[in-house]
C-alpha cells in the first residue's frame, strides 16, 4: 500500500514539474518619443513591378490590435508603421532594408514610409528619413523585424515585431492564354487542376480545372472578390489524370466526359463560368453543350475549348501551359 501511495506522489510531482509549453504569440512594440506602442499584426501588399525594373513594390504595415487591416484597406484608431520596400521575391527575404530616397533591392522608400498614431481626436504622422529594419526568419512565428529608424523631425523610432505576415497581391498576373465568351476576351493566368476523387459517382473520378483572368483578386479568406473564372468539371475512370482526348459535355455521369454545369446541394459543380464583383457573382452561366480537347505532356496541359453556355454564348480558347495540381481529400 505504501509503495502505491509513493508511486502516486511521484506521478503528481512529475506532472506538476512538467513545463507547460505555450504557443508563441505574434506581437511587438514601437518606441517613439519615450512612449511604447504595441504592435499585433503585420501585412504586406504586393503591387508587383510598378517601376519596370523587375522589383516588386512591397508595402509593409505593422499595426496595433485596435487597427483593422484587410484587403480593402486600413481603418480604426491606434498605431501604424508603414514601410515601402522593394524585393525581387514575392516575400521579404532575410537581411537589412535601408531607408533610401530611391528604388532598389532591399531599399525602404523614404517618401512612402511613416509612423502614424491615430486617436479619435487627432492623427499624428511622422515621416521616416533614415535607418533600417532587419528581417529574419522566425522558426515559430514566420518573420521577425528589428526597427532602427530616424524621423524627419530628428526623433528616433525603435522596436521589434515577430509574427506571421499576411500577403496580398494587388497586381495583374502574367497572361498565359486567352478565353473568349461571346465577344469578350479574357486574358488568363496560370490555372489549377484539382483532384476530388470519387466525389459524385462511385465508379468515376472527378476533376476540376480552373481558369482565372489575370486581374482576379481574392479576399483574405481566399474567396474570389473580383474577376473572371471558368471551371471545367471532368469525369473519368483514370485515377491521376484524365486521358488525352476529346470530352463531350454530358448531363449524366459518364466516363471521359465534361459534366454540364449544375447545382448539387449547396455547391455548384460541373462546367460553368462566373464573373465576380464585390466578392459575389455579378454574372454567371452554366455550360450545356460542346466539347474540349485535353492533352497532357508532363507538367504541360493543352486544352482547347469549343463549348456553349445556357445563354447561347460560344466559349472558345486554347490553354497550353502548366497547371497547379492539388488534391482534395475527404
Amino acid at each position: 500500500m505504501k509503495k502505491n501511495i509513493l508511486f502516486l506522489i511521484l506521478i503528481v510531482c512529475f506532472s506538476a514539474c512538467k513545463k507547460v509549453e505555450q504557443q508563441a504569440q505574434s506581437g511587438g512594440k514601437i518606441v517613439y518619443n519615450g512612449e511604447n506602442y504595441g504592435l499585433k499584426n503585420a501585412r504586406c501588399s504586393n503591387f508587383g513591378d510598378e517601376n519596370g525594373v523587375s522589383l516588386n513594390t512591397m508595402n509593409l504595415y505593422f499595426a496595433s490590435n485596435s487597427i483593422t487591416m484587410n484587403e480593402d484597406g486600413i481603418s480604426g484608431t491606434g498605431t501604424i508603421l508603414a514601410l515601402s520596400t522593394f524585393s525581387f521575391s514575392d516575400t521579404l527575404p532575410e537581411g537589412k532594408y535601408y531607408v533610401e530616397n530611391s528604388v532598389g533591392e532591399k531599399n525602404i522608400f523614404s517618401d512612402d514610409s511613416y509612423l502614424q498614431i491615430r486617436t479619435k481626436e487627432d492623427t499624428l504622422t511622422v515621416a521616416i528619413s533614415g535607418g533600417y529594419v532587419e528581417v529574419k526568419n522566425h522558426l515559430k512565428l514566420g518573420k521577425s523585424f528589428e526597427f532602427h529608424f530616424v524621423c524627419e523631425n530628428g526623433d528616433s523610432i525603435t522596436g521589434h515585431f515577430a509574427g506571421a505576415v499576411r500577403y496580398n497581391l494587388l497586381f495583374d498576373q502574367p497572361a498565359v492564354a486567352q478565353i473568349r465568351v461571346d465577344t469578350i476576351d479574357y486574358q488568363i493566368q496560370k490555372g489549377d487542376f484539382v483532384r476530388w476523387g470519387k466525389l459524385l459517382d462511385n465508379s468515376l473520378y472527378y476533376y476540376e480545372i480552373y481558369f482565372y483572368s489575370v486581374d482576379l483578386r481574392r479576399t483574405d479568406a481566399g474567396k474570389i472578390k473580383s474577376g473572371f473564372a471558368l471551371i471545367l468539371g471532368i469525369h473519368s475512370t483514370s485515377v491521376d489524370f484524365p486521358p488525352n482526348g476529346a470530352y463531350q459535355v454530358s448531363r449524366i455521369y459518364e466516363n471521359n466526359t465534361l459534366l454540364w454545369g449544375t447545382k448539387i446541394g449547396s455547391g455548384r459543380w460541373g462546367t460553368y463560368w462566373n464573373f465576380y464583383r464585390n466578392a459575389s457573382s455579378a454574372d454567371t452561366s452554366n455550360i450545356l453543350t460542346g466539347d474540349i480537347s485535353f492533352e497532357r505532356t508532363g507538367n504541360n496541359f493543352k486544352i482547347i475549348l469549343n463549348i456553349t453556355d445556357e445563354k447561347r454564348n460560344l466559349i472558345t480558347g486554347e490553354y497550353n501551359y502548366e497547371l497547379r495540381v492539388m488534391n482534395y481529400d475527404f
